[in-house]
């Protein structure tokens, strides 16, 4: 007898793919609007003057530094891509429903019984 402690159908492995792309997707759109944002202060700075933000070197430093504020964005994006990605979080919240355990599912193909403990699919449709 095969047996496994998973089976996943074609559709719940293609249901199940496009969830896991939805929390890369998230963790780059936050990533894009925290740490992206300071990236993109050192870039303005750079196609300006070395003294855009000051009349000294050290004006500059400092105003460059407290544009970036480091410390403060990766909290944000660390915050918010938890929030997001968390087992429960909110993609998963918003992606709940989209494939099922049907349990314990046994079939035979041929001549071989087969045994799954956690049958996925999606709504309205079997295991085997």
């Amino acid at each position: 007898m095969g047996e496994g402690k998973y089976y996943l159908t074609a559709v719940a492995v293609a249901a199940i793919n496009t969830h896991e792309q939805h929390h890369t997707d998230t963790s780059w759109a936050i990533y894009a609007t925290s740490i992206g944002l300071a990236e993109n202060e050192v870039t303005n700075y750079r196609k300006g003057s070395p003294f855009v933000f000051g009349a000294t070197k050290e004006e500059c430093i400092n105003e460059l530094a407290k544009r970036i504020d480091w410390n403060k964005r990766i909290a944000e994006f660390q915050q918010r891509d938890s929030d997001a990605n968390k087992p429960g979080g909110t993609i998963d919240i918003a992606d709940s429903g989209k494939w099922v355990n049907y349990g314990t599912k046994n079939w035979q193909s041929g001549n071989i019984n087969y045994r799954a403990t956690n049958c996925y699919g999606v709504p309205g449709a079997s295991c085997p």
